[in-house]
This record gives structure tokens, sequence and C-alpha cells, in this order.
């Protein structure tokens, strides 16, 4: 890491300097900037083969060439550093420098979920964005990270248990003392922040390495060393620790290396206010489009709606942001005969015919719509909101029973037999019927709290392949290697025949997790045979009536085959088998 704090005083762009002078050492050095090496040191640091890094904190394309490293290769190192600050473990381990390395290249992050359950659902998303394996599906600034870490309520930052320690020392000078300990207010970042309003005071992340004997399992920070003019110690809680991680990055170490203007990278608080202007109506997505235009066209029309790309509701429950677009819904005949050579089975291919003829469909309306699966804690709102006793409660659901999913009475939502069950895995044995039930509620309970209209419902089957595919043609929107599906689906091959965590593993374009494996979710439609590939649809809901109704995304016991975009599977109404929910919220039309 460079450390720019003496770069302000030089640069005719430089804002006035801060009183708040943060120190960050050994997080795994992204690129030296030119200009602060001598000509010795520039040539010593070019030569071939030369790399630079700490590999625990390293980023995958770092590793691959230093020249390539941005400011997302810092967001990278900075997640890493944010698991190890929580779990006192690095994100990889080795016995050698290029075993670490290329773990970074081949293995799936672990989740701080599963690491942690006590650490906030919009925690976990925020690390698993930071981390992304590809750049491009990374926070694309250090403004980004700390925007989403502010929506994190600080409330749910000072419950997780140890958060209260006074573990982490710091000083400021008398006169002008940050009050930092509990936030009380969503905005947790400000605490932190009036140490700037006046005086000297200096935060040094010390070698993470040397700090690792001050962690325990459920240890929410460790010892820093901190001085300032005086000894006027403080604590600082979860909160703070990541205000302390986020500006250390706004502060000056991940300012965007090759940024042409420092000013870009300002708080928002210093920037003067924007005058009002109308913002034109983006255009929609076209398919196929990469992942670099799909994520603009999300942020162009979350700013033409005056919002984020992703909201979180009043029960937790965070959505993202889906413009409107065309694409090509189904399975082309080239692809089905392709399956084969994947050997899939030819039973399982006469099942596929179920997703043809491939036909051009076209989403006039942007949507929100659940970034996971609807999790347990979230259902439990709902069934003790409205005293809501689920179908499988009044008959049988699906539990493990000697490493067989077996369906008896006594199982549902809450009770899975030996499979583990927590807070932050997906309600599972939810019938449609129950999906509906709890799709009305939220509309109504977001209401109340909002004081306005929403509307809450199940997603149709175009609007839930949009979303997955995003953007893409291919079988899988990470691509046509099934191999690959291990890190983006919890499928046969990853998930011990149980169901997992949700955003436990990478996500789509959209941001979107588990839209492939884990637990099959219910769509709006009812089930039936595509029709003709002539013409262009418009914002399809299926057909007026059937007997069974749609599934998309496959579950934790199917082999990649079944968790592609376009796979799809069906259900009576009131069965459970496979069943969850991922919901839309309507976006309010302008």
């Amino acid at each position: 890491m460079r450390d720019n704090s003496d770069d302000a005083t030089h640069s005719p762009h430089a804002r006035a300097p801060s009183a708040l002078r943060i120190k960050v050492l050994d997080l795994g050095l992204a690129r030296f900037s030119a200009e602060a090496l001598t000509p010795q040191e520039g040539s010593a640091l070019t030569r071939t083969g030369v790399m630079f890094g700490t590999p625990e904190y390293m980023s995958p394309e770092q590793a691959v060439s230093a020249s390539t490293a941005d400011a997302r290769s810092d967001i990278y190192s900075l997640g890493c550093t944010l698991y190890f600050l929580l779990t006192g473990r690095t994100v990889v381990s080795g016995q050698s420098f290029l075993e670490m390395v290329m773990a970074h290249q081949l293995q799936a992050l672990p989740s701080l979920v599963a690491a942690r359950d006590d650490v906030p659902a919009e925690l976990e998303q925020a690390f698993r964005r930071m981390t992304a394996r590809r750049a491009d599906q990374r926070f694309a600034s250090m403004l980004e990270v700390r925007d989403a870490l502010r929506a994190i309520p600080s409330d749910r930052l000072s419950q997780v248990p140890g958060a209260v320690t006074p573990t982490i020392n710091a000083t400021t000078t008398p006169a002008h003392a940050a009050t930092v300990g509990h936030a009380t207010s969503t905005d947790w970042l400000s605490p932190l922040e009036a140490a700037d309003q006046g005086g000297e005071a200096t935060v040094l992340f010390t070698d993470l390495e040397s700090t690792a004997t001050n962690f325990q399992r459920r240890s929410t920070s460790a010892r820093f060393i901190a001085w300032a003019k005086s000894n006027r110690s403080v604590s600082i809680t979860l909160a703070a620790l990541l205000a302390c991680v986020v500006i250390a990055g706004v502060a000056g170490l991940w300012t965007g290396f090759g940024d042409q203007n420092p000013t870009a990278q300002q708080p928002d608080s210093m920037k003067p206010p924007a005058a009002p202007q109308r913002v034109p109506r983006p255009e929609p997505l076209p398919c196929p489009a990469n992942s670099t235009l799909v994520q603009q066209r999300q942020r162009e029309w979350a700013k033409y709606h005056g919002a984020e790309t992703t909201i979180t509701n009043s029960i937790g429950l965070i959505l993202c942001l889906i413009p409107p677009g065309e694409f090509t819904m189904g399975t082309s005949d080239a692809e089905l005969n392709a399956l084969s050579d994947l050997g899939v089975p030819r039973y399982e291919i006469a099942h596929s015919r179920d997703e043809q003829p491939a036909h051009r469909v076209q989403l006039t309306k942007p949507f929100w719509i659940g970034q996971t699966e609807v999790t347990v804690s979230q259902f439990r709102r709902f069934v003790e909101a409205e005293h809501f006793v689920t179908e499988t409660e009044q008959t049988a659901g699906y539990g493990l029973v000697q490493n067989q999913w077996v369906l008896r009475s006594g199982f549902s939502w809450k009770e899975v037999g030996e499979a583990t069950l927590t807070d932050k895995h997906p309600a599972s044995n939810i019938t449609w019927n129950d999906a509906v039930a709890f799709c009305e509620w939220l509309s109504r309970h977001e209401s109340r709290e909002t004081s306005q209209s929403v509307r809450y419902r199940l997603p149709t089957e175009a609007e839930w392949e949009f979303a997955c595919r995003a953007g893409t043609e291919t079988p899988w929107f990470f691509g046509s290697d099934a191999r690959v599906a291990r890190d983006y689906a919890i499928s046969a091959g990853n998930s011990t025949r149980q169901l997992q965590p949700v955003g436990s593993r990478l996500e789509n374009p959209f941001h979107l997790f588990d839209v492939l494996g884990n637990q099959a979710e219910w769509c709006q439609d009812w089930f039936a045979s595509y029709g003709s590939a002539d013409g262009l649809v418009t914002d399809p809901t299926g057909p007026l009536n059937g007997q069974e109704r749609v599934q998309r995304g496959g579950n934790f016991g199917d082999l990649p085959p079944r968790l592609r975009s376009a796979a799809r599977q069906s259900r009576p109404p009131s069965s459970p088998r496979d069943g969850s929910l991922r919901v839309v919220r309507e976006v309010d039309t302008k």
C-alpha cells in the first residue's frame, strides 16, 4: 500500500488537510505509484517475475499481473482484512506463497455467516461483493464500500455479542474528543468522523499478523495501537471498527489508482450540493450484454428512480433493482443438443424440452427482487405477526433422517430433522400458497411502515429468468463450463445434501445470490409449455390457469445441468417439496 498522506499538500486539487491521520501497514500491496519511487526502485520493481504483496490478502488479478491492479484490487484486500478482523482467521491458507495465491484464484472464499452466525446479513453481502473473484463484480470505489456499510442499521451492529467490549484503544485530543462507542443513529460513521473536526488524532493499523493472538472466534475486534497529543481513551464497538476500516480507505489509502481527478474521492459531506437536474430515462438492458453494461444499466435505473441499486426493508430483506430489458427466454435447439455433450442423461434432456421454444421476451418495467431467498428469521416475522400456520405444519414436510430426505408429519419451515437450520438458512418446506400469504403480509406490513402503498409478490417466470441471466445467453450466468457451478451454486457437489446459509456462494452480475441451487423458488405463473417462438412477447405472466405452479433455480441436491438459467420444474401449489421463495417488490412508475 502506498501512503498518500503527503500527496494532498502538493496536489492542485487537494482538499483541506484532515486532522484524522490513518496509517495502514501490511494489507497486501496492490501497486506502487511510479512517482513515489526512485529510478533504482522503479527498475527493481518492474523486473519480470517479481510479485509483491501479502498472499493472504492478495486479489486474484494482482497475482496474474500487478500492472492491472487498481482500486478494486485494494477493495478485495480490504474485504480479506475485514474477514480477519471479525474471525481471527485469514480467508485462505497454505503451506507456501504459491498455494495461497492459487487459493484466491480457485477457491470460493469462506462466508462470514458460516464463521460467525451473529454477523448481520447486510455485512455478509458487502463482504461477498468486496471479495468477488472478478474485479468487475466488486464495488467500483471505496466510497461505494462506505455507502454499503453505512446502510447497515446501527442496531444490527450493536446487537452483535461482544460489540460492547472495549477491546480497541484509541486516543483523541481532549478538546475535540470523538465520541466513539455505540452508534445512536443510522449514520454510524459519524462518531469517528467527528475526530476530523479539530485537533489531531492518529489511528495506526499495525501488522495484522502480530495481532492474531488477540482474537477469539466470537471476538469482534483486535487491539490496535493508537496515540495523539494526550492519552484519553475511548472504546470502539463493531460499528466503529468498521468505520475505522472504511475511513482508512476513503481518507487516502484506497483512492483509486489511475484516477485523474482526486476530488472524485471526496466524501459526500465535503462536496458542494449538486444543482437539481432531471435524470433522463435510461435505455433498457439488451441481451446479450457484458457485466459492465449490466451493472451500468442497474445504476442508471436506480438513479432514475432516486434510489441505490440495493435497498433494505423493515424486516432486513435486501432487494436489488433489476432494469427493464429484452432477452431470449428458454433453451434453444443448439443448447439442447449440447446437453448430451455434457453427459446429461436422455430422460433429463427430454425433461428440458419443457424449456422450449426459445423466444424473445421484453420486460418494460424495472422491479426490485430479493438479493437472497427469504430466510428463516424473516419468515418467522410473518408467522409471529399473523399467527400463521403453514400447510406443512398442518400436514407433513421434508426433513433429513439417517441421511435421507423424507416426507413426515412434524417437519416444516422450522424443523428439518437432522439437518442444520439457522436463522440465515432459506425458509424451506414452503408451499406456493404459503409464499403468496407471506407476500401479502409483507405488502401490508411495509405499507404501514412507509405510509405508502407497497406491493410485494412472487416473480413472474420471465422476471426470474431475466434476473438470473443478468444479460447472458449461456447455459449458466457464469458461462458454459459446468465445473464453475461450485463457486456460484449450492448443488449436489458442494452441499453435503443439506441447505446452506444464504449468500454463501458468489453473486451474479445483478448482485443476486443463490439463484442457482440451495432451494428451488416459487414463481407466480402456472406451469405450461411455451407457445410460439415467433414475435416478441411483452411482460408475460404465464397461462390463466393450470394444475401446477412453476419453480425455478433447482436445489442443493441437483447437478449443474438442472441448475441452468432456463431450467424449470413444477409442483402443485400445496406441495412443500423443494419450496422456498424470493420476493419481488414493484417499483413505482415514473
